[in-house]
């Protein structure tokens, strides 16, 4: 199982709304980070991502021109537990509008 299953799957059995309407996979390999934040963006979704690296830069140009609905940046080294649970108490805890152009690093 991939980890976004995994992570889906996680997820469904702590919330069902959460992860309705969402798709189970995205195959975004091979999309440079900005072709990723437009997506995430057209959907109006947060963004969770693993890339430390290049992922902030690209973010920061992304919303010089661009809404964003927020980045979440996951470490790899961060358990998928840890992830899931952090995401659910953003969910609960925000509204998406409090996301807008926002960048955070899990765990907060």
């Amino acid at each position: 199982m991939t980890s976004t299953k995994r992570f889906f799957a996680r997820c469904g059995r702590l919330n069902r709304q959460l992860i309705s309407g969402l798709p189970m996979e995205l195959d975004l390999h091979g999309l440079d980070d900005l072709a990723v934040l437009e997506l995430a963006a057209l959907e109006k979704r947060i963004l969770v991502s693993s890339d430390q690296s290049t992922m902030p830069l690209h973010f920061a140009e992304f919303i010089q021109i661009n809404t964003s609905y927020g980045l979440l940046i996951a470490p790899q080294s961060l358990s998928l537990n840890i992830v899931v649970d952090e995401i659910l108490i953003i969910w609960a805890a925000s509204t998406l509008e409090e996301w807008i152009n926002r960048i955070a690093y899990l765990p907060l």
